[in-house]
């Protein structure tokens, strides 16, 4: 499905409404009746005073179910042609140039008198969209308002909405600040909201202070798009270069090099693409990401997790990892994962993979490391620690009953002295 195809505007049968003027105004009779049919766009809309007139139908329509109606109609419309020929953006030019009509615009489309969350996404959209076409007409406190009232609006509306403000480099700093959180917690489930993600991240990854700002979540957010099973094409072309724009912050290098995203990346090579040109664009990002990987994931990096006292599956945990940093495991580094496992005894999420990571580095450092089995075994108590986590039956803990399990095997068997030959 195409990401954007369930927000297009619904086939529905001509409103009553349309065949007659209100309050004498033009936008609601004729001349959307001339629009509906087919008329040449541009020059229906070449008039400021008609093209004024349908903007300012959320603020003249009632608040009954027919007035409702009427803003729905309207504002879906223009989505429609808009999105069918960006072109026709300048033709509102006229209309912001006119003081009257211009600021009529701006307190007609405000949200505050509407309580349909459909009425109040699409006049979002079209709000948003002149924002990011004609950012000089509209003030910062003008801005901070309309994002204020988003909350009025669903998921997708605000999405939607947040992406198109952010293709303003005008207002981008000032508009970043106070929709972080809404994308950094949103939770999309459809296609269509992930790609509204994916389009803000896009906007972010043009400014190396605002894409920097997205540590700690920007790039899981593209991991979670790329192992979600709702791919397009054309999102996964644009994730794929949000994610080479990633590649240049050494802030967010972190973050990719420690995700685990590597693995999604080079799960899409597998994948049936009509296009063949993506699968040349896919290798060539994995390769890059492979890249960042080993230059960020150095020992001094895995030390500096330890020192957080949480663990997470990543490239730092993985057999490569260790085989390429094995010789600069100390016994300090030995009792420092012992320490992890004596302070994480809780059942969370976290604190079990936290130790099952543990269970994992131990059993490298047993196999690989020349006295990885004799700081295990000795004064640090990590074996005494893996044997109890063995006996743990309970079902949360399986994770951590697996790891700990393979990690007393290798710690029986000595096989250090093979690796290194």
């Amino acid at each position: 499905m195409d990401p954007e195809e369930s927000y297009i505007v619904e086939d529905v049968e001509r409103p009553d409404w349309l065949l007659s003027h209100v309050d004498g105004d033009v936008c609601d009779g004729e001349y959307l009746v001339k629009c509906h049919f087919g008329a040449d766009m541009k020059q229906v809309w070449s008039d400021p005073e008609a093209l004024a007139a349908c903007l300012k139908v959320p603020a003249m329509a009632g608040k009954d179910e027919k007035g409702v109606a009427k803003v729905k109609w309207i504002m879906s419309f223009m989505f429609e042609k808009l999105r069918e020929d960006a072109s026709l953006f300048a033709c509102f030019e006229a209309v912001f140039k006119s003081s009257h009509l211009g600021k009529g615009v701006v307190a007609s489309l405000a949200l505050d008198n509407h309580t349909d969350t459909s009425a109040c996404n699409k006049i979002a959209w079209v709000h948003s969209s002149l924002i990011a076409n004609y950012p000089s007409f509209f003030s910062d406190n003008e801005v901070a308002s309309f994002v204020e009232s988003l909350k009025k609006c669903s998921q997708i509306g605000k999405l939607d909405a947040i992406a198109n403000l952010l293709k303003s480099s005008q207002h981008r700093r000032n508009v970043w600040p106070l929709v972080k959180g809404t994308v950094e917690k949103a939770t999309p489930l459809k296609a269509d909201e992930m790609y509204k993600c994916i389009t803000a991240l896009w906007m972010l990854s043009y400014d190396a202070e605002l894409m920097a700002s997205g540590k700690g979540f920007a790039v899981l957010k593209l991991k979670h798009f790329f192992a979600s099973s709702f791919k397009v094409e054309k999102v996964v072309r644009l994730g794929l270069v949000v994610l080479e724009n990633f590649l240049a912050s050494d802030v967010l290098k972190e973050d990719i090099a420690t995700s685990g995203i590597e693995d999604e990346v080079k799960a899409l090579e597998y994948e049936k693409w009509r296009d063949s040109e993506l699968y040349d664009h896919i290798r060539s990002v994995s390769q890059a990401v492979s890249q960042a990987v080993t230059t960020v994931s150095d020992f001094p990096r895995y030390r500096k997790e330890l020192e957080t006292g949480s663990l997470n599956w990543s490239y730092l945990h993985s057999s490569k990892f260790w085989m390429d940093n094995h010789d600069k495991v100390t016994e300090a580094d030995v009792e420092a994962l012992a320490h992890l496992l004596a302070r994480n005894t809780a059942e969370d999420a976290a604190s079990t993979t936290t130790r099952a990571v543990v269970c994992n580095d131990l059993g490298e450092i047993a196999v690989l490391a020349k006295e990885g089995k004799a700081w295990i075994q000795g004064k640090s108590g990590a074996k005494d620690r893996v044997m109890q986590l063995v006996q743990d039956n309970r079902d949360s803990q399986r994770e951590v009953r697996r790891e700990a399990l393979l990690c007393c095997q290798k710690i029986m068997l000595n096989k250090w002295d093979v690796a290194q030959k």
